[in-house]
């Protein structure tokens, strides 16, 4: 895997196919709730990315002949996939979700899955965006090749981050909030204290995509904040050491920034 180039100058422009995205990779988690045994802090239904398909991926079904399901984000297709072959695909470019759904529910009972629970219900709430209401999914293709990039460099450092650093989780995209995250756990029970670490492509804290540095429980007062060389302290709705990709286009070699902020941002929150 190499870093991939950021083409953007003003990211915030990814927003509305960012959401899209979002809406699109529900899919996923209807998969991962009709098919996939429940846990009870929700990693089932967190998603891999996958370099090879460019796609985040559920974990694995491993029911009739499919393997897994998979939103390959680059061109916004919905894979079906069994024994890393893709069985059928589906673009979902001019589609409604509803037809996504319908197309994949199909899919899947062709492929000797039991769909009788399959359903569009989720647990949780996202973003608006009118794709929810019915309008066809229409994102711009630049854009998507742009958040695919983004996914694929923050996998990157991110597997990079956790390789020496065994209290840290499998680096997974939680469809919830849309970011791809690894949390470093310390103690157990209630006294345990945790480390989030990872990369959003945009949310109600910040339109762009950014790297996030976020410890629970966090910092009591704000005048007492770890001073940061890379990146800056969020501080409303939650605390936590920042890098937007606003701030990090001003750096002529990106990944190196990345890795050197997640290091000093960890040190800092961690210290």
């Amino acid at each position: 895997m190499a870093w991939k180039k950021l083409s953007i100058s003003n990211p915030k422009e990814l927003k509305d196919t960012r959401l899209q995205l979002h809406h699109a990779v529900q899919l996923l988690t209807m998969v991962a709730k009709g098919f996939i045994p429940e846990k009870e802090d929700d990693s089932h239904t967190n998603l891999e990315w996958v370099e090879d398909w460019s796609a985040l991926a559920t974990n694995p079904i491993n029911a009739g002949k499919v393997s897994r399901v998979a939103l390959r984000i680059s061109d916004i297709f919905l894979l079906v996939i069994g024994n890393d072959d893709t069985l059928a695909r589906f673009d979902l470019k001019n589609r409604t979700i509803d037809e996504a759904f319908v197309w994949l529910k199909g899919a899947l009972k062709e492929r000797k899955l039991d769909v009788t629970n399959f359903s569009k219900d989720l647990h949780f709430e996202i973003p608006y965006h009118s794709v929810e209401k019915g309008q066809a999914l229409n994102p711009n293709q630049e854009h998507l090749r742009e958040l695919a990039a983004y996914f694929s460099n923050a996998n990157l450092v991110l597997r990079n981050f956790i390789t020496d650093k065994p209290e840290a989780s499998p680096v997974r995209c939680w469809p919830h909030h849309f970011d791809i995250a690894t949390l470093l756990t310390f103690g157990e029970g209630d006294n345990a204290t945790y480390i989030g670490v990872g990369m959003t492509p945009g949310d109600d804290s910040y339109t762009e995509p950014y790297f996030y540095c976020n410890p629970h429980p966090a910092p009591d007062e704000d005048d007492d904040l770890p001073k940061t060389a890379i990146g800056h302290w969020h501080t409303e709705g939650w605390k936590g050491i920042v890098l937007s990709v606003e701030d990090l286009l001003k750096y002529e070699n990106k990944e190196e920034t990345v890795k050197a902020y997640l290091v000093q941002s960890y040190n800092s929150v961690k210290n």
